[in-house]
């Protein structure tokens, strides 16, 4: 993934243009990904929970206790992937999001 695809990707999630179909399990990584680069842990936390219920209610998706934003899992994956960032040398938050997907964390089996 390139920078410029990274930078597309959080502009339309945060300003509510990315397609429903396109808010895949690999995207919300990417976006968390790009917040802990650029934010310290309690501002990249908030600005994924504030944003991921901002998206899900413009898109049509509630945020109930079975649907939509779920607490428990934003925070394992803000932390999961802060720790990635913490344990290995990059240079550039795409040299992370590519490292992460290429690893056996993203691994589907």
């Amino acid at each position: 993934m390139k920078i410029d695809d990274i930078e597309l990707l959080v502009l339309q999630f945060e300003n509510r243009t990315l397609l429903r179909v396109e808010w895949t399990h690999e995207a919300h990584l990417i976006v968390a990904i790009s917040y802990c680069w650029d934010f310290d842990d309690e501002m990249a936390f908030e600005k994924m929970k504030a944003n991921i219920t901002t998206y899900n209610r413009s898109v049509g998706t509630e945020n109930t206790d079975i649907s939509g934003y779920h607490e428990t899992m934003t925070i394992f994956w803000m932390r999961f992937l802060r720790k990635y960032l913490n344990d290995n040398e990059f240079e550039s938050v795409e040299d992370a999001c590519n490292s992460f997907f290429e690893s056996e964390f993203a691994s589907q089996n």
